[in-house]
């Protein structure tokens, strides 16, 4: 042990005369050891994590391509959407969506969250189930119909809400339009 304290002395010693050396070697090892971090989430997160979806393999993203207009990867639109639902009967599920992003509560203190527009068929397609109440159905993708009453998703609601199971009688705001959530079940 003595031997290691002497060690110890005789390298913090060194390294404080020569404090270029000592900041150089540490700036790098940091970096290093960041990119090398870094690295590894992306590769962890890409390649070694399975999706979140079950037989991921089945999964095609549709997408229009105009190369002559110079968009070689459009949006597809709705009459497109359902364009396709009308003529093909290749897929054994279609939707549509739109990733966006979305404020969350009208007062005290509104946040920022990731949010997706997409047709009920979405959750069929990715065969999800409902934790509480059931999933949406096409009636409720009719926008007329449900303008004001949209449930959120119940992650969302998890998060905003101190992760309480039941959400009831909670107001919030998304696009300048009052929203009123509620549970389903």
């Amino acid at each position: 042990m003595e031997r290691l304290r002497q060690d110890l002395k005789f390298a913090v010693r060194l390294l404080w005369k020569d404090r270029g050396f000592a900041a150089t070697a540490a700036l790098t090892l940091a970096l290093c050891i960041g990119a090398n971090a870094a690295i590894f989430a992306i590769v962890n997160a890409v390649l070694l994590q399975p999706l979140a979806v079950r037989e991921p393999d089945r999964l095609v993203l549709l997408y229009n391509s105009y190369p002559n207009a110079g968009a070689g990867r459009g949006s597809t639109s709705v009459p497109d959407y359902f364009d396709r639902l009308r003529e093909t009967d290749v897929f054994e599920e279609q939707t549509l969506y739109n990733p966006t992003g979305v404020t969350l509560g009208a007062t005290g203190d509104p946040q920022r969250i990731r949010a997706m527009i997409a047709t009920p068929s979405m959750l069929r397609l990715l065969r999800t189930h409902a934790v509480r109440g059931r999933l949406f159905t096409e009636d409720d993708g009719q926008t007329e119909k449900n303008r004001h009453h949209r449930p959120r998703h119940y992650r969302a609601r998890r998060v905003r809400h101190s992760r309480a199971p039941r959400l009831t009688d909670r107001s919030g705001r998304r696009a300048q339009r009052d929203v009123t959530t509620g549970d389903d079940g």
